[in-house]
């Protein structure tokens, strides 16, 4: 029996049965085309072997003037920035904890202006990077 070529049009088809869908394409993964050939698609690659808590809802990747590649991961818990595979809670810090205690007050103390620590600014600077992302959409 001679080799016969096979002909299969480029595209993903799910609208017809795959008996019905003959001479295409019906299931794939990981899979695009260029020039209307199939090309394996490499996949996913873990860049970091260290977790966080919670389950991921949104990646935000850009980098700093300096150079620096960072990923900041938003969870349902947490706010993590990774960089160089670790990855670093920078979720502001809350008010009151879950037992009720607070964690940070300030005080006047003779002093025209509350002292600011840089706690308090690093949670603002988060805030406002978290609202900036939420107004692109990225959240």
């Amino acid at each position: 029996m001679p080799l016969q070529k096979l002909l299969f049009k480029p595209g993903v088809n799910r609208e017809k049965t795959s008996y019905a869908n003959e001479g295409r394409w019906y299931e794939s993964d990981k899979v695009r085309f260029r020039q209307g050939l199939p090309e394996k698609i490499g996949g996913w690659q873990r860049i970091s072997s260290t977790t966080f808590q919670g389950v991921c809802r949104s990646l935000w990747n850009w980098v700093t003037l300096g150079s620096v590649n960072l990923i900041g991961v938003g969870t349902h818990l947490k706010f993590y920035l990774e960089q160089g595979g670790g990855y670093n809670d920078i979720t502001p810090i809350r008010e009151t904890t879950a037992a009720g205690d607070v964690t940070f007050s300030a005080t006047t103390a003779m002093q025209p202006y509350p002292s600011v620590t840089r706690a308090m600014v690093l949670g603002l600077m988060i805030l406002l990077l978290l609202a900036g992302l939420y107004l692109l959409g990225a959240i």
